[in-house]
């Protein structure tokens, strides 16, 4: 799909945008509230959003959008990998411990 256009809407937020929307983010985050929660809710919550600038590309091309961008996505690529998500990091570093490198790799 190389002549498939993307967006990048990166969000760039002042302390107080993320600070405004403390009650709700905490109403909606379910079923733990931890500060931890919180962090990644925001993250998700402001990247769901759409708004801010904005980079087209479209194959080898890439144009910067002027001004704030307002998208209409209803798809959002998140970067956390398994590792994240299962707690991999910790388990990689136990099995480098206990069997250096050739256990690792063939983890």
């Amino acid at each position: 799909c190389t002549d498939r256009e993307f967006r990048l809407v990166e969000a760039t937020l002042a302390l107080e945008d993320v600070e405004d929307s403390a009650h709700r983010l905490m109403e909606l985050l379910h079923p733990t509230r931890t500060h931890m929660d919180y962090n990644v809710g925001a993250a998700l919550w402001f990247a769901a959003a759409c708004r801010g600038s904005c980079r087209v590309y479209q194959g080898s091309k890439r144009v910067d959008v002027p001004g704030l961008y307002q998208g209409r996505s209803k798809v959002l690529l998140v970067g956390g990998g398994a590792d994240e998500q299962c707690c991999g990091y910790g388990r990689h570093r136990t099995k480098f411990r206990n069997g250096g490198w050739p256990a690792l790799v063939a983890e």
